[in-house]
């Protein structure tokens, strides 16, 4: 299926895991990084922008945080260097991560998900991410894995329900993430593909 990658400044890495669980209607916790670079401009802008988005503040990212009213806080007086708090989008049709994530523990934080921006599968170029992968087909690809063992009710119950739910794998998978610019199609022939991380030249030297 068609993929979107991450951005040229946020690289999605070349590595290999294991993936041993899938979530179903996951909340999104964004990652300190994102909320200082692209979430606190945007309160600085709008100070509804969270409720707009469906999104929950927290004190910090601390087991126990307590929940914050965003309308009471002076987002312009914060710098991005010392914004502590942790942000979570509420699982709902706005959630970045879509109905579905899919996940192999690793150090770069990356895994594949859903996504309600599904007009970017039809662009030619989709690097659009901020390093995790988004998949085409999510739903198809969770129904796929699950097929023909006890944990297909599960999921047919979460998709139901719309409720968060945690999905052990039947059987784990191996994920490679891998990087080419030319592939060989189904006839044999070689296809060429932007070399949008400039890594060809790396390669070559």
């Amino acid at each position: 299926m068609r993929t979107v990658v991450g951005k040229e400044d946020r690289m999605t890495p070349i590595f290999k895991g294991m993936m041993t669980y899938m979530v179903a209607n996951p909340s999104w916790r964004i990652p300190q990084r994102i909320a200082r670079e692209h979430l606190l401009p945007k309160l600085q802008a709008d100070p509804n922008y969270l409720k707009k988005h469906g999104f929950r503040v927290f004190s910090s990212w601390s087991i126990g945080a307590k929940e914050l009213d965003a309308t009471r806080i002076d987002w312009k007086k914060i710098p991005p260097g010392t914004l502590s708090f942790r942000f979570e989008q509420i699982p709902d049709e706005r959630n970045s991560l879509g109905e579905f994530k899919f996940m192999f523990p690793n150090k770069n934080d990356i895994y594949l998900h859903d996504t309600p921006a599904k007009y970017l599968f039809t662009k030619t170029n989709r690097a659009y991410s901020s390093g995790c992968i988004r998949l085409e087909k999510a739903e198809e690809f969770a129904k796929t894995i699950m097929s023909g063992t006890p944990q297909t009710n599960t999921l047919v119950q979460a998709i139901k329900s719309k409720k968060t739910t945690v999905i052990t794998l039947p059987t784990y998978i191996p994920v490679y993430i891998v990087y080419f610019t030319v592939v060989p199609n189904a006839n044999g022939m070689l296809e060429f593909r932007n070399d949008i991380y400039h890594r060809d030249t790396l390669m070559e030297q």
